[in-house]
């Protein structure tokens, strides 16, 4: 995603003087939360992974905020997990770090979300998403994809239906200023989709492969 009417604010100088003198602008990845509800075979933190789950609180990561700021961290980016199923306090702390100034605020998300498309109030909870998310600093917003065939990409999260829903989605996001990236996961389970093809009938195996070979 990029935000028009967020670029005004950002100070470039900022970005770029620490490069002049040799530097490299931090960035820093906030991992907010292990909790998943997604079935990807090449993550360890997929929702059929058997540990205890767990969060960061929200004083916790003002902390780690605080502490970012003061070092002139540029980049600042929410992961899990899936952070979009703590989305009110995610929201909160997406305005906390613009709050304290940090230029380059990022998220993302599996795409949960996009599977319902089929509910009756879809179009109304995906404008709701929109603009409370208009309404912060965000600066990108990446939707994560595992494949260019839409069935590999939905047996492998175990979502069902999120490439239409995201079809779906996509102008009502536009409409806000909102455009989603594809954070493109690498693997070799796509890497050819007829062996993956045959690989999906076959649940056990073909979810072995991936732990092997991600």
């Amino acid at each position: 995603m990029t935000k028009e009417k967020g670029r005004s604010s950002i100070v470039y100088s900022d970005a770029v003087l620490p490069i002049l003198q040799g530097r490299i602008p931090g960035q820093l990845i906030i991992q907010y939360t292990d909790v998943c509800n997604a079935l990807c075979p090449q993550c360890s933190m997929r929702k059929t992974e058997k540990y205890e789950r767990s969060k960061l609180s929200k004083e916790e990561v003002c902390r780690i905020i605080d502490a970012a700021a003061e070092q002139k961290i540029q980049a600042l980016s929410f992961t899990g997990g899936e952070p979009f199923l703590f989305l009110d306090e995610l929201i909160e702390l997406i305005q906390y770090a613009s709050f304290k100034k940090i230029p380059l605020i990022r998220t993302g998300t599996n795409g949960y979300l996009f599977s319902n498309w089929r509910r009756q109030e879809y179009v109304y909870e995906i404008h709701n998403l929109a603009e409370k998310l208009a309404r912060t600093n965000l600066r990108n917003l990446w939707i994560s994809i595992d494949s260019a065939d839409p069935r590999t990409h939905e047996h492998m999260r175990g979502l069902p239906g999120v490439i239409r829903g995201i079809e779906i989605a996509l102008p009502i996001f536009h409409e806000y200023g909102i455009y989603p990236a594809a954070n493109l996961g690498i693997n070799r389970n796509i890497g050819g989709l007829g062996k993956i093809s045959e690989k999906m009938i076959k649940q056990d195996e073909f979810y072995r492969e991936s732990h092997e070979h991600s």
